[in-house]
């Protein structure tokens, strides 16, 4: 039997080189973003601005954000001449219990996750089957393939970052460790021209 494994998503996960090194300055410079934060709103905040590329002290993260993303654009054999702009950029942090329900990132075209500050008992991103037509029927599995699997996690592991399409829907269960689950977040569009005059689908975005 001839199994055609059609029309796959791709998840890119990149280590960085640089983070055992960089890590105190960065982690440093997102510890100012969450009390400038809460300084605004006069209250705790899990969530920092979307602003962190903008800040100087963050350029080598924001830096290797750019190199993994066209690795990932290469992988993937896409023209050259497209181009990726990093939009908006922002650190979140769990606390015990902290969690993220199921969405995904609009008026983007790729968005990543980078960690921090993870433990060995932190939860993973997981990551939903985007045909919900392949969910109407929960049919048990024998064994958990790629081929069957509607849901696919990945273990977060500190100084990594985890590149996806925009469009792919996930969540994070809560946080079950007295360690806090700090994460970079970013989203990214596409530029250039794109289409075909063919299939009368040309545009430049």
């Amino acid at each position: 039997m001839q199994l055609l494994e059609l029309f796959p998503t791709i998840v890119g996960v990149f280590d960085c080189e640089v983070f055992v090194r960089e890590a105190p300055v960065w982690r440093a410079e997102i510890t100012e973003a969450f009390k400038k934060r809460e300084k605004e709103f006069d209250c705790p905040q899990h969530q920092t601005d979307d602003r962190l590329h903008e800040r100087p002290a963050l350029a080598g993260l924001i830096d290797f954000f750019h190199r993994s993303s066209t690795e990932y654009m290469r992988a993937l054999r896409c023209q050259s001449s497209l181009e990726l702009h990093l939009q908006c950029c922002w650190a979140t942090e769990h606390l015990r219990h902290g969690r993220f329900n199921m969405h995904q990132h609009a008026n983007s075209f790729l968005s990543g996750a980078f960690y921090i500050d993870v433990d060995e008992t932190s939860q993973p991103i997981l990551f939903r089957d985007p045909r919900p037509q392949n969910r109407t029927l929960d049919i048990p599995v024998e064994v958990e393939l790629r081929i069957n699997r509607k849901y696919y996690t990945v273990a977060p592991s500190i100084g990594q970052l985890v590149l996806f399409p925009s469009w792919l829907e996930h969540s994070v269960a809560p946080n079950l460790s007295d360690v806090p689950r700090v994460s970079v977040s970013f989203n990214m569009t596409l530029h250039g021209q794109i289409g075909s005059a063919g299939r009368f689908t040309r545009a430049t975005i």
